[in-house]
């Protein structure tokens, strides 16, 4: 019986100890949107292009159109370490889907910086614009892109990913 509950007290023990280690470590959290809350026409001369659906905001025009969007920031969090932008073709040919992530603020409150990329999309197809930070750094908490959409183009989803310290320290 004693040994019973030695045994007991050791896993009991184990499960306290593995508890504490996992929940000293900074959470992941993900945030994911759909752009038509958080992206809007650059422009004035870009509206009657840009339609917002339910599933996406979408360039129904005939020329090339400017999309902006931006997440809402975690102050708690101690930055961005990932930022996607879900983009879909609409059309019956191949198109390219250019997009700058800015990341940051604007002077005189921030620098912000401007890293561009460019994605093909096969007709009828989905493809991602995707930001990863460099191995030990992290981007700000201010996630914004703009997107220039060629006709039939549409910026379905935004995701970013973030660790946000759980208020627990780790052991010494």
């Amino acid at each position: 019986m004693k040994g019973m509950n030695i045994g007991v007290c050791a896993v009991a023990a184990g499960l306290l100890m593995a508890a504490s280690s996992a929940s000293a470590a900074p959470v992941v959290r993900d945030y994911t949107i759909n752009a038509t809350g958080n992206c809007n026409a650059a422009l004035p001369a870009y509206e009657g292009a840009i339609r917002k659906r339910p599933l996406a905001v979408q360039n129904e025009g005939t020329t090339d159109a400017f999309v902006s969007c931006s997440l809402p920031g975690d102050f708690t969090g101690t930055g961005n370490y990932l930022f996607v932008v879900g983009l879909s073709n609409l059309g019956t040919t191949s198109i390219t889907v250019n997009c700058t992530y800015v990341d940051g603020l604007t002077p005189p409150i921030g620098e912000p910086a401007y890293l561009p990329q460019s994605v093909t999309i096969a007709a009828g197809s989905i493809g991602f614009a995707v930001w990863e930070s460099e191995e030990g750094e992290l981007f700000t908490q201010f996630a914004n892109v703009s997107c220039l959409l060629p006709p039939n183009a549409a910026i379905n989803v935004l995701e970013v990913q973030f660790e946000q310290d759980n208020g627990v320290e780790e052991p010494a």
